[in-house]
């Protein structure tokens, strides 16, 4: 037996006599578990007040150590598991749990949380569902991962999290967005989100496409990060200016029609793309005006590779290098866009 956690008295007084005990989704047959999780889904929907509970403890499940010889695939690391047909067995069942977690997010009245912290994930999939917040961190994600339409009122956290097949943040409205020390193994797609606080990635690495076509950023945006593939922030808008420092960008990079608005004025930052790097094509046009403390200074391969705005050179840095920063001989820019608030919070350009 396997001990999920401790279960108020309520609940475990109801799964005792429709289900046995809650233990039994430690038992060593992979049909009994089903039962086990099919029984704790049945109870949320006729108690509500248990639902979150319920998926509690769906989550504590999916929590537990678990390997697969796709998984280790996806890892790089050779040799079986030591019970390849207990590990698909098992797979069943988790899979059954996640398919239970969307179900009951779906019914709730109310956003619920979810904690996966460390979990380990295949195909996991939330459309169209509210959250207070989804802890993700250290989380292992293989296949397709897809979060479509989501609200949270607080933060979505990936902090140290690993993904291994494509990762679809689309169409979302996210109180934060936190990526620290996060790996994409392949291609991540966040366009149409609207990301209304803090969003931070630092040390995340991006081994395929980033696309982030028409995000709304509506506070901090502070990323050090490193794309391999393509990154694409057409039209994006940063409401509060952003930080990209430092990163690295190896494949195509385009911010055409991207607006920077007021971010020192609100922060006291200035918009920073200082010492991004980017190794293949850049198209730069960035929506005007640009705001007074955008400092610009970024590298790139080629200069016939780059296209900037006006008010912006390209530069040699050295052999391999051209730098791009604003005009010395242009005054700053002192006006800002006007913008309206529309429903939703988005801001967009007149």
């Amino acid at each position: 037996m396997v001990a999920i956690g401790v279960v108020p008295a309520p609940l475990a007084g109801a799964v005792s006599g429709k289900l046995g005990a809650v233990e039994l989704l430690g038992d060593e047959a992979d049909h009994v578990r089903v039962g086990a999780l099919h029984a704790l889904a049945g109870l949320a929907k006729t108690w509500p007040g248990m639902q979150q509970t319920v998926i509690d403890i769906l989550c504590a499940y999916l929590r537990r150590p678990f390997d697969h010889i796709q998984y280790r695939t996806a890892r790089g690391m050779t040799g079986p598991v030591v019970d390849a047909d207990k590990a698909d067995n098992e797979r069943q069942v988790r899979l059954t749990s996640q398919r239970l977690i969307q179900d009951l997010l779906t019914a709730a009245a109310e956003p619920m949380r979810l904690d996966l912290t460390g979990a380990v994930l295949e195909n996991f999939t939330l459309r169209s569902v509210k959250l207070t917040s989804l802890q993700a961190d250290n989380a292992s994600f293989h296949q397709a991962t897809v979060f479509e339409s989501i609200k949270a009122t607080s933060e979505l956290s990936l902090r140290g999290a690993t993904l291994f097949g494509t990762a679809k943040f689309t169409y979302c409205e996210l109180g934060g967005l936190t990526l620290d020390d996060a790996i994409f193994h392949g291609d991540a797609d966040f366009s149409a989100s609207n990301l209304s606080g803090k969003c931070r990635a630092l040390a995340t690495a991006f081994r395929g496409a980033l696309k982030c076509q028409s995000v709304s950023f509506g506070s901090d945006v502070t990323w050090r990060i490193d794309v391999t593939g393509s990154a694409d922030f057409d039209d994006a808008i940063f409401q509060w200016g952003v930080d990209l420092s430092d990163s690295q960008f190896r494949g195509d990079a385009t911010f055409d029609g991207a607006y920077l608005l007021k971010g020192e004025e609100r922060t006291g930052k200035p918009t920073s793309f200082e010492d991004v790097a980017f190794g293949q094509s850049l198209s730069f046009r960035i929506g005007e005006p640009i705001p007074v403390g955008f400092t610009g200074l970024m590298r790139v391969r080629s200069r016939s590779s780059a296209v900037v705005p006006p008010a912006f050179e390209v530069v040699p840095h050295n052999k391999t290098w051209h730098s791009i920063r604003r005009r010395q001989s242009d005054p700053p820019d002192t006006r800002f866009m006007r913008t309206a608030e529309q429903p939703g919070g988005r801001i967009h350009p007149p």
